[in-house]
C-alpha cells in the first residue's frame, strides 16, 4: 500500500525490544506482551516487564507484572510487584508511577501499596516504608527527599555493628526525609505518635539500647550527612533506656517529658545527651532483684541524660528544679540532684536538700547518697529528726522511748547497712529538755551504743534527792573528754576530766560509770581515778566511790581517802560512807580490799558552844 506508516505494533511471548535513538544511550524491554504506538512513542507492556536504561554508565532497571512506558512524556507507571533500582537507589510497590529525566533516569515517583524506598552506601543502607510514599532525585540523579503517607517505618542499618546504633523510625501518619547528596542524610521529621528505636551492638556487660516515643520527632543529621546530629522529641516524649544483659547494677529507665532535645556523639548515631522539660518523671525498675533495692522514681522540672560513648546507656542523670527521688520507703527533694551510674550516688544541692524514710528525717547544705553502697554523707547544717528513740533500736541514752530524737552537727555519715550514724562537728543530740553534745558522736543502733567524743557536755538522766523531807527531782549535769551510752546496760561511762553536777552536788574523777534505772533515773554511780566530791562547807576525795540514789549514800575509798567540813573538821581514812543529805560521815579504817587502816581526824571547835 502506498504512503501507508507504522502506527503501532503488537508483540507476543517472550518480547525482546532493543530501542537505541539518536544520540541516546539504549534501552532494552523484555516482556510477554507489548503494545508500542509509534505516533505517542508509548508501549504497553505486560508479563513480567523488565526495562533497562543506561546513562553516564549507569544503569536504571525496572521491573513489574505490566507497564506503561511514554518515552515522549518521559512518564512510565507500574503495577504489580514493581521495582526500580537507579544506582545505590531502589524503590518498589504495588504500583509506581514515575517521571523522569531526558536521560530516562527517574526524577519523582509516587509509590502506592507496600511502598519502599532504600538508599545503600558502604556503610549503612537507609530504607523507609509506608502504604504510600514519593520520592524526588535531584539534577545530580541523586535521591533529594521521601516522604510516606500512613503507618511508616525508617531504618538506617549500618554495614557493619562496629560503633554503629541501629535506628529505626515508626510513624502512625508521616515521615519526611531529606537528602543532601549521595547517600548523605540532612533531616528526618515526623507526623503523628512517633517512636525512634536505637539498638547497640551487644558487646558491652552494660550495652543498653534506647528508644524515643513522642507525638513529633525531628531528627537532625551533621554536616557529613552521615550521622545523626541531635533529635527533637516534642508532645508527651519518653525515652526508654533497656540494658541488653539483666545485672544487680543495670536498671530499665523510662524518662517522661513534655519534649526531649537530644544531641548525638559525632558518629555512631548513639545519643549523648538528652535534656527533658518540664516537668519529667524518670523511673528506673531494677533488672535484677535485690534486697532493700527497688525501683527508683526521680522527678525534676528538667533532666538531663548523659549517656556512655562505649555502653549507650544512662551515665549520669542531672536534674533541676523541685526535684524528688523515691525508692522503697526511702525519699529526697533539693533544689538539683545528680546520679552517675559509675559510683551509683545520688547528689542533693541547692534548695535545703533533705532525705527521709519511715524512721527519720535530715537535712543539710549537701547531701551524697551512695545507694550501691547503703550509705549518705551529709554537710554543712546537718540537721536529723529521728521520729522516736524506738527509731533508733533505743540506743540513744533519753528517757521516752515514742517522742523524737533530735541531732544537729557540721557533718554526718550514715551507714544504713550497719545501721550506723556518725555527726562531727559541734554535734548535739536531745529529747525535750535531755541533751548530749561533742566535737563527734556515733549512734551505733543494731549494738545499742551511744557514744560522744570530745568537749562532751551532757543532761540526759535526773535523780531524784530528799531535802527537808521534800522529794525532788534532779537534773544531773556531766562533761568528760568521752561519753558511751550501752543499751542493753541501761550504763553511762564517761571517761577523762569527768564532771558531773546534781543540783549543789559536783563530782570529778578520770573516769565514771552511771547506772540508770528503766525510767532513765540514776540508780548508782560509780567513779574511779582522783575522785573529788563537793558540796557547799565540805569537799571529799579518794581513788574510788559509789553513789547509790536510794539512800543518797557515797562510799569513798583511797589510799588514804579524805573529808574535809567547814563545820566538823576534816578525817582520812581508808573509806568513808558520806551521807550526802545529812551533815555527818561514817568512816573505816578496814576495807575489804586492805585488813588493817588507820583513821586520822581534826575536829573543829565552835567557840560560840
Amino acid at each position: 500500500m502506498s504512503g501507508a506508516q507504522l502506527k503501532q505494533f503488537e508483540m507476543f511471548n517472550n518480547v525482546h525490544i532493543n530501542s537505541v535513538e539518536t544520540g541516546m544511550s539504549p534501552t532494552t524491554i523484555d516482556a510477554g506482551y507489548a503494545l508500542f504506538d509509534k505516533a505517542l512513542d508509548r508501549y504497553e507492556l505486560k508479563e513480567n516487564v523488565h526495562i533497562i536504561t543506561t546513562s553516564g554508565g549507569k544503569a536504571t532497571d525496572i521491573r513489574s507484572a505490566n507497564a506503561i512506558y511514554d518515552q515522549a512524556a518521559l512518564k512510565i507507571a507500574l503495577t504489580g510487584g514493581a521495582e526500580i533500582t537507579q544506582d545505590t537507589n531502589y524503590l518498589k510497590g504495588d504500583a509506581v508511577n514515575a517521571d523522569l529525566f531526558a536521560d530516562k533516569k527517574l526524577k519523582y515517583a509516587v509509590v502506592n501499596g507496600n511502598g519502599l524506598v532504600r538508599q545503600t552506601t558502604t556503610t549503612r543502607t537507609t530504607s523507609v516504608s509506608a502504604p504510600e510514599l514519593n520520592v524526588t532525585f535531584n539534577e545530580q540523579r541523586q535521591l533529594a527527599a521521601a516522604n510516606t503517607i500512613g503507618q511508616s517505618t525508617a531504618q538506617i542499618i549500618p554495614t557493619e555493628a562496629g560503633e554503629y546504633s541501629l535506628v529505626t523510625m515508626n510513624a502512625p501518619r508521616a515521615i519526611h526525609l531529606l537528602f543532601k547528596g549521595e547517600g548523605l542524610l540532612e533531616k528526618m521529621q515526623t507526623e503523628g505518635r512517633t517512636t525512634i528505636q536505637l539498638d547497640v551492638p551487644n558487646r558491652d556487660a552494660d550495652a543498653a539500647n534506647k528508644r524515643v516515643t513522642a507525638d513529633t520527632v525531628k531528627t537532625i543529621f551533621n554536616a557529613s550527612g552521615k550521622d545523626i546530629q541531635r533529635a527533637e522529641a516534642v508532645g508527651n516524649a519518653e525515652l526508654f533506656v533497656e540494658p541488653l544483659r539483666a545485672a544487680p547494677e543495670n536498671y530499665k529507665t523510662t524518662i517522661n517529658a513534655p519534649r526531649f532535645d537530644c544531641e548525638f556523639f559525632p558518629t555512631g548515631n548513639n545519643a549523648k545527651t538528652c535534656v527533658g522539660g518540664k516537668k519529667t518523671k524518670t523511673v528506673r525498675v531494677p533488672t535484677v532483684a535485690k534486697a532493700d533495692r527497688g525501683t527508683q522514681t526521680l522527678l525534676a522540672d528538667q533532666l538531663t541524660a548523659n549517656f556512655s560513648a562505649q555502653s549507650k546507656d544512662v551515665e549520669q542523670f542531672e536534674a533541676s528544679g523541685n526535684t524528688k527521688f523515691t525508692e522503697l520507703d526511702r525519699n529526697a527533694i533539693a533544689g538539683q540532684m545528680s546520679f552517675s551510674k559509675s559510683d551509683e550516688t545520688l547528689r542533693m544541692r541547692g534548695g535545703e536538700p533533705t532525705a527521709w524514710d519511715s524512721r527519720a528525717r535530715a537535712k543539710a547544705r549537701e547531701i551524697d547518697w551512695d545507694t550501691k553502697n547503703r550509705k549518705t554523707y551529709l554537710r554543712g547544717g546537718v540537721s536529723t529528726t529521728y521520729y522516736s528513740r524506738k527509731a533508733i533500736g533505743d540506743s540513744a541514752p533519753f528517757a521516752a522511748s515514742d517522742k523524737p530524737v533530735f541531732m544537729t552537727s557540721d557533718n554526718a555519715e550514715f551507714d544504713h547497712g550497719s545501721e550506723v550514724a556518725v555527726y562531727t562537728g559541734n554535734a548535739r543530740g536531745w529529747q525535750e529538755n535531755n541533751y548530749v553534745r561533742g566535737d563527734r558522736v556515733t549512734i551505733q543502733q543494731s549494738e545499742g551504743k551511744f557514744t560522744a567524743e570530745g568537749n562532751v557536755q551532757s543532761a540526759v538522766y535526773n535523780v531524784k534527792q530528799k531535802l527537808k523531807g521534800k522529794e525532788s527531782t534532779v537534773p544531773v549535769f556531766a562533761t568528760s573528754k568521752t561519753m558511751t551510752y550501752m543499751r542493753d546496760t541501761r550504763i553511762i561511762q564517761y571517761r577523762d576530766n569527768v564532771d558531773i553536777r546534781q543540783g549543789t552536788d559536783r563530782l570529778t574523777s578520770g573516769f565514771a560509770e552511771v547506772y540508770l534505772n528503766e525510767n532513765n533515773e540514776l540508780s548508782k554511780t560509780i567513779a574511779e581515778n582522783s575522785v573529788v566530791i563537793t558540796q557547799p562547807g565540805r569537799r571529799a576525795t579518794g581513788n574510788w566511790v559509789q553513789y547509790t540514789a536510794a539512800d543518797e549514800k557515797a562510799i569513798i575509798r583511797g589510799n588514804p581517802a579524805s573529808i574535809t567540813d567547814s563545820v566538823n573538821g576534816s578525817s582520812q581514812a581508808a573509806e568513808f560512807s558520806m551521807m550526802m543529805r545529812e551533815n555527818r560521815f561514817v568512816t573505816e579504817g578496814k576495807t575489804k580490799q586492805s585488813g588493817s587502816g588507820r583513821v586520822r581526824s581534826t575536829y573543829k571547835v565552835n567557840p560560840d558552844k
